[in-house]
């Protein structure tokens, strides 16, 4: 019994750490964004970052899983799940690139990723999870601290709804994530999420534009970059849920906000108020 309960454990220890890595490439994919965003617009990037994220997964599928590629392998047992899950998850993305774009890289980040506050009320209606009575005093407390970033500072910015609407995408798209657990394993979790993002992203670039006309290398370079560690992100993301509960692993993903405020200051030598800090605290 003991050793059952010390290998609970290590996977617990295991999923937080992969959690924590997770954050960090999420910070890092905020910055590749905004270094990139002067010269690509946003459609762009997402959609070269979807492309990058799907060919990286057929890549692991091919040689690295072990599993011969073969289509009964990545047939899904709930396909309408995995579409809404894939808009969930790519409207968060839009949500935080854009909020990246026209409001700001830390306070998006902090917004988007508040998004643990809103699981329980995402669990309670999609998987009927009961909300224990305590957890209300929780969230109530973090609210506060999402009032803050909204209403803080000098003035009033209705930017900052862009990552909030994120984060209530976000909170839906990982509850949706751990139900499909119950259907599909990891690897068909995130070739669905990554090739529907894929094809909805290439759909809104052409559509929409505009399409770049020339490559500008280091530009580009962050393009890629960006791409890269969201992959990473997600693949990290997909691995810890199925090892320890998503409402013990989502509130890590705050840390991504203390990643991205270091960043902010030794790149950009921008430093955050202190109601910001205060905001964190809470949340």
């Amino acid at each position: 019994m003991k050793s059952f309960f010390k290998h609970i454990t290590k996977k617990i220890y295991l999923a937080i750490l992969l959690m924590l890595l997770a954050s960090l490439s999420l910070a890092l994919s905020g910055l590749f964004v905004k270094l990139a965003d002067p010269f690509y617009s946003t459609n762009f990037i997402i959609c070269l970052k979807s492309a990058i994220n799907f060919a990286t997964m057929i890549t692991y599928i091919c040689f690295f899983s072990g599993r011969k590629f073969q289509l009964r392998n990545i047939k899904t047992k709930n396909l309408s799940l995995q579409i809404f899950r894939a808009l969930c998850g790519l409207g968060t993305v839009y949500f935080l690139y854009y909020g990246i774009k026209l409001y700001s890289y830390p306070k998006s980040v902090l917004l988007v990723f508040s998004y643990p506050i809103f699981v329980p009320l995402a669990a309670r209606i999609i998987l009927k999870t009961p909300i224990v009575p305590k957890l209300w005093i929780g969230i109530a407390i973090s609210f506060c601290g999402v009032v803050l970033v909204v209403g803080g500072g000098n003035i009033f910015n209705v930017l900052a709804f862009i990552p909030l609407i994120g984060s209530l995408s976000a909170a839906t798209g990982t509850v949706a994530l751990k139900k499909l657990h119950g259907y599909d394993s990891w690897e068909v979790t995130t070739i669905y999420f990554f090739g529907l993002s894929f094809l909805i992203s290439f759909f809104i670039v052409v559509v929409f534009g505009p399409i770049p006309q020339r490559i500008i290398f280091l530009p580009f370079l962050f393009a890629l970059l960006a791409g890269i560690v969201s992959t990473i992100y997600q693949v990290l993301l997909s691995i810890s849920s199925t090892m320890a509960p998503i409402r013990l692993l989502s509130p890590i993903v705050f840390i991504s906000f203390v990643f991205s405020d270091i960043i902010n200051y030794l790149i950009f030598d921008m430093n955050l108020g202190l109601y910001l800090i205060l905001a964190f605290s809470l949340l």
